[in-house]
């Protein structure tokens, strides 16, 4: 993804992105990893860093584009990744 914003941002935008989004994933394996574990503080750790990321990753954004209205790219990663309360009972095969 980061080669698309290469070339329509250049260089800095790209890295910027690639580090953001590459956060998001360590994360989300962070949380899948404490959730199957069992341990629930290491997974709140872990959420509250996966939303203040989207929060980084959709400030971001709307900074480069105006277009892309930070409040919906919010609501989008927040929505995609469903939060705690969906993710760990479903780790837990508990649905």
């Amino acid at each position: 993804m980061a080669a698309v914003f290469r070339r329509y941002y250049g260089d800095k935008i790209a890295s910027q992105f690639s580090s953001l989004f590459r956060d998001h994933l360590v994360i989300a394996a962070q949380l899948v990893k404490a959730a199957k574990a069992g341990n629930s503080r290491a997974a709140a750790e872990a959420e509250k860093r996966w939303y203040a990321n989207a929060d980084d990753i959709a400030a971001f954004l709307s900074s480069i584009n105006p277009n892309w209205p930070k409040q919906v790219l919010t609501k989008m990663l927040y929505d995609q990744r469903g939060g705690r309360s969906q993710v760990v009972p479903q780790i837990q095969i508990r649905y």
